[in-house]
C-alpha cells in the first residue's frame, strides 16, 4: 500500500501549544545565550560550545514535550509510514536545487571569470581540522534538524491547520530569517531556505523533507567557503 500522508486537518499541533513551546524555546535560547556563555571562554571553542548546548537542550525539550499528553511526533511530521517518502523527496529536491546553484556558478563564472565569493576566505569556520569540523557538526548537522523541528514542524505545522499555504510559507520563513540575524548577507538566504523547507514540508507532510534539505544546503555552503578558502584564494 502507497504511503498516505494525514491531511493538516488531522494532524499538525494546536496553535497554543505551538505557540507556548516556541516562546519557552526562544527564552530559552536568550537565556542561555546570555548567561551561560559567561561560563566559556571568549573563543572559537567556546562559541560552539554554547551553540551546540542550547542546541541539545532544545532537542531534549522538545523530546519532552512530544512525551507529553500535549505533543506527538506524528503532529510534527514525523509518521512511521512516510518517512521514507520523505527522505526521497528531500534528497530528490536537495539535487535539483544544488544543480540550479552550480548551474548559476557556472554562468557567473563564465560572465564574470571569477567565481563569488560568499564568505571571508580567512573564515576561522573553514579551517581544517577545528574548528571547521566543530562547524560542520553544529551549523550543517546539529542545527538545522532543531530549527526545522521548531519551524517547520510546530510553527508551520499549527498555523497550517487555520491559514493558507502562502500566509504561513511568508510568515514562518520571515520568522525563521529574523533569528538569522539582520544583515542582508543573512536575511536573503534565511528568507528563501525559509520559503523551500516550508513549501517542501507543505509538499511531503513529512519533516525529514525540510530537514534533509535544510542539512544539504548548509552542507553546499559549506563545502563552497572550504573550497574557496584553500583552493580558489
Amino acid at each position: 500500500m502507497a504511503e498516505q500522508p494525514e491531511s493538516r486537518e488531522e494532524n499538525g499541533p494546536r496553535i497554543p501549544v505551538a505557540l507556548t513551546v516556541f516562546v519557552v524555546l526562544a527564552a530559552l535560547e536568550w537565556i542561555w545565550g546570555r548567561w551561560v556563555a559567561l561560563l566559556f571562554p571568549p573563543s572559537i571553542n567556546g562559541i560552539l560550545s554554547v551553540t551546540a548546548s542550547a542546541r541539545l537542550l532544545d532537542g531534549l525539550l522538545l523530546v519532552a514535550m512530544a512525551r507529553s499528553p500535549y505533543l506527538k511526533w506524528r503532529q510534527i511530521g514525523f509518521q512511521k509510514e512516510t518517512w521514507k517518502r520523505g527522505v526521497r523527496l528531500g534528497v530528490a529536491w536537495s539535487l535539483v536545487l544544488g544543480g540550479a546553484a552550480a548551474t548559476a556558478l557556472v554562468v557567473i563564472h563564465l560572465a564574470c571569470g571569477r567565481l563569488p565569493r560568499l564568505f571571508p576566505a580567512d573564515s576561522v569556520w573553514f579551517r581544517l581540522p577545528w574548528p571547521g569540523m566543530g562547524y560542520l557538526l553544529v551549523a550543517v548537522m546539529l542545527s538545522p534538524f532543531v530549527e526545522e523541528l521548531v519551524f517547520r514542524g510546530l510553527l508551520y505545522g499549527a498555523l497550517r491547520k487555520r491559514f493558507s499555504v502562502w500566509v504561513v510559507v511568508i510568515l514562518t520563513a520571515t520568522l525563521f530569517a529574523a533569528v538569522h540575524g539582520i544583515s542582508p548577507a543573512r536575511i536573503v538566504p534565511a528568507v528563501f531556505g525559509g520559503a523551500l523547507c516550508a513549501l517542501s514540508f507543505e509538499h511531503s507532510r513529512s519533516l525529514w523533507t525540510p530537514i534533509v534539505i535544510h542539512v544539504s544546503g548548509n552542507g553546499f555552503l559549506w563545502g563552497y567557503g572550504l573550497w574557496w578558502a584553500h583552493i580558489l584564494k
